[in-house]
C-alpha cells in the first residue's frame, strides 16, 4: 500500500523502495507482483514490468486475478502491442463483466480497429457503470457514433461533452470535425 500511495504521489525513490521491501517480505504474493509491476509500467520499465505481472497472472491462488489481467493489457497497450492486450482485457472482463478499466479499453481497441458496433458495445457497457459521465468515455463515443452514422447518438455525447467539459480539448476537437 505504501508503494501505491508513493507511485500517486510520483515519489518513485520512496515507492520503488516501499514496493522492493514488500517484495523481499512476500516475493511471490501476486498482489505486490501486479502493484510493482504496474508501477513499473508506468515508469517504461516494461521488461521488468512484464515479468512480474505475468508471474501474478499465472498464480492459481491470486483472489482477483483480474486486477493482474487488467493491469498486463494496460501495460502491452502503453506498449503499442494491442493485440496481446486484448487477450489480457478480455480475461479481466470475462472474470469480472463490470471492471471500468477493461471494458473502456476494450472499446477503444476495437473503435481503432474499425468495429465500431463492438467498440459501440464496450462503451455502452462502460457507460451504464459510471455514476457521471467521464470526458474521454463521452469523446469516444462520439468518434464511435459518427463511424456508426449514427447522427442522433453522436449529437447527444456531444451535448454532453458541451454541457459537461465545454473547454475540454476533445470537446473542440469533435466539434470542429466533419463526419
Amino acid at each position: 500500500v505504501q508503494g501505491l500511495i508513493y507511485m500517486e504521489l510520483r515519489e518513485d525513490i520512496a515507492a520503488r523502495e516501499a514496493f522492493d521491501h514488500a517484495l523481499s517480505l512476500a516475493p511471490n504474493d501476486p498482489e505486490v507482483l501486479n502493484n510493482f509491476g504496474w508501477f513499473l509500467c508506468t515508469r517504461n520499465d516494461t521488461a521488468r514490468a512484464m515479468g512480474m505481472l505475468k508471474r501474478a497472472v499465472s498464480d492459481p491462488l491470486y483472489r482477483t486475478p483480474e486486477k493482474a489481467y487488467l493491469s498486463t493489457g494496460l501495460c502491452l497497450r502503453r506498449m503499442h502491442r494491442d493485440a496481446e492486450a486484448e487477450t489480457y482485457l478480455r480475461r479481466a472482463v470475462a472474470i469480472r463483466p463490470d471492471l471500468i478499466g477493461g471494458l473502456y479499453n476494450l472499446a477503444v481497441i476495437e473503435y481503432e480497429r474499425g468495429k465500431y458496433k463492438d467498440a459501440e458495445n464496450y462503451l455502452n457497457r462502460y457507460l451504464r457503470l459510471l455514476r457521471a459521465p467521464a470526458l474521454d468515455g463521452l469523446a469516444l463515443g462520439a468518434k464511435i457514433a459518427r463511424a456508426n452514422h449514427d447522427v442522433a447518438a453522436e449529437q447527444s455525447f456531444q451535448l454532453q461533452l458541451q454541457r459537461l467539459f465545454p473547454d475540454a480539448p476533445q470537446t473542440r476537437e469533435l466539434a470542429g470535425k466533419a463526419p
